[in-house]
């Protein structure tokens, strides 16, 4: 399962879901919320230049796998509710992503 199948939708659904959406976004996602919640002040221009590029990355992993997982979906054959699930998902965390990322670009200044 390559990158770009994932991108155009080619790839399993499941796992998908599973492990890129669900596994993934953890992995990449909670060191950076980890990060956000032990520092209460940037202590420095280098710290902040860096916790904008890891959220640069954040970002851009989480559009690819929302992008991946709607697709994968509209292609998804079974009917097992799962098509559904992972759109409302992709739906629920896009409103919450993007909550999230205007926190911490506006509300806290």
């Amino acid at each position: 399962m390559t990158p770009l199948k994932v991108w155009h939708g080619k790839a399993d659904l499941p796992k998908v879901f599973w492990i890129f959406g669900v596994v993934g976004e953890m992995i990449v996602g909670l060191p950076f919320l980890a990060l956000l919640l032990a520092l209460t002040d940037v202590p420095d221009n280098e710290t902040a230049s860096l916790l904008m590029v890891y959220l640069i990355a954040v970002l851009f992993y989480t559009c690819w796998i929302f992008v991946g997982i709607w697709r994968c979906a509209g292609n998804y054959d079974n009917d097992n509710g799962l098509k559904q699930v992972a759109r409302f998902c992709v739906l629920a965390g896009s409103f919450i992503f993007v909550i999230f990322i205007w926190q911490i670009l506006f509300a806290a200044t």
